[in-house]
């Protein structure tokens, strides 16, 4: 995996820590604030284009089924500014735009944003987003033939998203996955609406099939 920006990483934009905990010893806290961005190895900033971020980005894999886990943790007085983009995971594309987000819309609620298809779905409501552990399952077909691909996410054993179609964009079919906090079209947002976002994440696994992600761990 690889630090993104992938110059000038915001300080403290990631820490290993015990303070909120899933399963195990330690997870991972991420924080990013006004001004945190960076530049990347294409030549592009972020400051440039009103982004600002603090990920994880892995590699990519082979194109057919996989399952993900993750669990967040979002603080009370964490700040995610109203109009812009914020985004917590990521299926992106090596040469190509981003194909899947999970995002926090203006109400504060969660929701998955299908960008092949350009429609978002709602997952969770800001009444259980902040303030304790929320878990993570998502099984998804990267097939190739790219027609009717299941795409299936439970958050806390629920099945909140449950439909079939494309995995892949028109420009790549080397797909891999993002964790961390992503904030974009920020010149959208008031200045008063701004401020610091933190998120927990733990438990982060990426398998062949279900019983690879060890869900008994949490």
């Amino acid at each position: 995996l690889w630090l993104s920006p992938t110059y000038n990483f915001p300080k403290d934009g990631v820490s290993v820590t015990s303070d909120y905990v899933r399963s195990g010893n330690v997870a991972l806290k991420f924080k990013n604030g006004i001004g945190d961005c960076g530049e990347h190895s294409n030549g592009l900033s972020d400051c440039d284009t009103h982004r600002e971020r603090s990920e994880f980005a892995m590699l990519s894999w082979e194109n057919k089924e996989k399952w993900f886990k993750f669990s967040i943790f979002i603080p009370k007085d964490s700040i995610f500014p109203k109009s812009a983009n914020n985004s917590l995971w990521q299926l992106h594309t090596k040469t190509g735009p981003v194909n899947f987000k999970v995002e926090i819309d203006d109400k504060g609620d969660l929701v998955w944003n299908d960008h092949i298809i350009n429609k978002k779905m709602y997952m969770l409501s800001k009444f259980k987003l902040k303030s304790q552990w929320n878990d993570f399952v998502v099984n998804m077909d990267f097939n190739e033939s790219n027609k009717d691909n299941k795409i299936k996410i439970w958050v806390n054993t629920d099945l909140v998203v449950d439909y079939t179609g494309k995995t892949h964009n028109e420009k790549s079919k080397k797909v891999y996955m993002k964790v961390g906090i992503y904030k974009s079209h920020l010149y959208r947002a008031k200045s008063s609406d701004m401020g610091t976002s933190i998120v927990y994440y733990d438990a982060i696994a990426i398998g062949n099939n279900c019983k690879e992600l060890s869900l008994e761990n949490e």
